[in-house]
């Protein structure tokens, strides 16, 4: 900038803009920000268009509270940097939309009725936005009072809208309306798209309801919509709950040469299924041939197969690839001790559980409630009552909130001998957090 004035130029209002832009873009608010408020300074007033693109990089950096006080300073006319500058569809849009984002529904509704108010009109993408949110939220009765609002305005719902709305039907368990509109889409002017159907496709397997979710997916490939790796995700995931996992392997088999080696979540999804319907075999067969492509694990796709060995009581293989962590260049979380400690407990191997729960702390990982009570668990049905009354005073000290299942350990401890009394009137005076074992 300032050789560019050396040379004798001087910069307008769109050069400044164009700068700031840029500068959100590469994430560097800070410098936008300052750039923003020299321009009176340098001999140039923002307009709308500055405020906006600033207001946009605020938003999509997540300081919408500064994204806010620019807005208002811009509806007050109380800016030190602009005069008669007020906010317009555009501005009022971006900050609409990030305020629905970040789950702020009455901040986003007020700024509606404002700019109803200031006469700014309303387009479809300010009540696409609000009905999205609405719908995201399971408003769904809401939602559609929006979009009768936005139609007697004349404003025609777009694809996104009639989406966003199918989404909400499906959330609130309505697969009926989501159905009827999702068929309507056609005479209303629009195609669905791989998004609508992957939705309309997620509501069903939400219900388990298989057999209408892949009659979506045959009719997408009939209609020439190739289903993206989220639609494929979940249908796996689906396929997987409902126990058919013949037909989860046979889409796999579909998916498998645009995945491997290319898709690591797709694969992971494939791999916890796997893992959790007893398939461990394939599963192993699967995590070596992505290891074959030199292909980074996640801690998750080794968490989900650690778990599966050790459901299987594998303990020795699920130890081994737990060691075999540090050489991938990962660290275990907090997941992964909770599943080994978990293993070791009903394997009867407390003492191991013990020693690891040791060095989870001592490794800097702070254990959860389900860890404590996964160890407690495991003291307690190998009458390793002590113990347990040491990890209860820990999780004391460490205010760590208690699980109904340890009341209920207590309870029995008493059952069989009285001197564990005083713990069940200790434990009377700390709230239970819901757990399932």
């Amino acid at each position: 900038m300032a050789g560019i004035m050396r040379r004798g130029y001087i910069p307008d209002v769109v050069t400044y803009t164009s700068l700031i832009k840029g500068l959100c873009m590469e994430h560097r608010i800070s410098e936008a920000t300052k750039l923003f408020m020299r321009m009176p300074k340098l001999g140039c007033w923002p307009n709308v268009v500055t405020y906006g693109t600033l207001i946009k990089g605020l938003c999509r950096t997540g300081n919408i509270n500064l994204a806010l006080k620019l807005h208002q300073e811009m509806l007050n006319g109380t800016s030190p940097y602009a005069i008669n500058c007020k906010p317009n569809i555009v501005s009022y849009n971006i900050i609409i939309d990030e305020l629905c984002k970040i789950g702020k529904w009455k901040e986003a509704k007020r700024l509606f009725n404002e700019m109803v108010d200031q006469g700014v009109r309303p387009d479809v993408v300010t009540f696409s936005a609000l009905i999205d949110m609405l719908c995201k939220e399971g408003m769904v009765i809401e939602a559609k009072k929006f979009l009768e609002t936005m139609m007697l305005r004349g404003i025609v719902p777009d694809l996104f809208t009639y989406t966003s709305l199918i989404e909400g039907f499906c959330l609130v368990g309505d697969l009926d309306s989501a159905k009827e509109l999702f068929l309507s889409m056609p005479s209303k002017g629009y195609e669905p798209d791989v998004i609508s159907y992957t939705v309309l496709i997620y509501g069903y397997c939400k219900t388990l309801n298989m057999e209408e979710a892949m009659k979506l997916y045959y009719k997408m490939l009939h209609v020439g919509k190739w289903p993206d790796m989220k639609t494929f995700s979940v249908l796996l995931k689906g396929l997987f709950l409902a126990g058919k996992v013949c037909d989860a392997k046979k889409l796999f088999g579909v998916i498998k040469p645009y995945a491997v080696p290319e898709n690591l979540y797709i694969c992971g999804v494939f791999l916890d299924g796997l893992c959790k319907n007893g398939c461990l075999f394939e599963a192993m067969e699967l995590f070596n041939e992505l290891k074959s492509y030199n292909m980074k694990l996640d801690i998750e796709s080794f968490n989900c197969l650690i778990d599966g060995l050790c459901k299987a009581r594998k303990l020795e293989t699920a130890w081994e690839l737990f060691e075999k962590l540090s050489q991938e260049g990962l660290q275990p979380d907090v997941v992964t001790y909770c599943i080994m400690i978990n293993g070791f407990c009903k394997d009867g191997q407390v003492d191991n559980a013990n020693i690891l729960f040791q060095m989870m702390e001592e490794n800097g990982c702070t254990p959860n409630l389900h860890t404590y009570h996964a160890l407690m668990h495991g003291f307690y049905k190998n009458n390793k009552l002590e113990e347990v009354v040491q990890l209860l005073h820990k999780m004391i000290q460490k205010d760590v909130s208690l699980a109904a299942g340890i009341y209920t350990i207590v309870e029995d401890m008493v059952s069989k001998d009285e001197r564990y009394r005083e713990w069940l009137d200790i434990l009377q005076r700390f709230p239970v957090q819901k757990h399932q074992t």
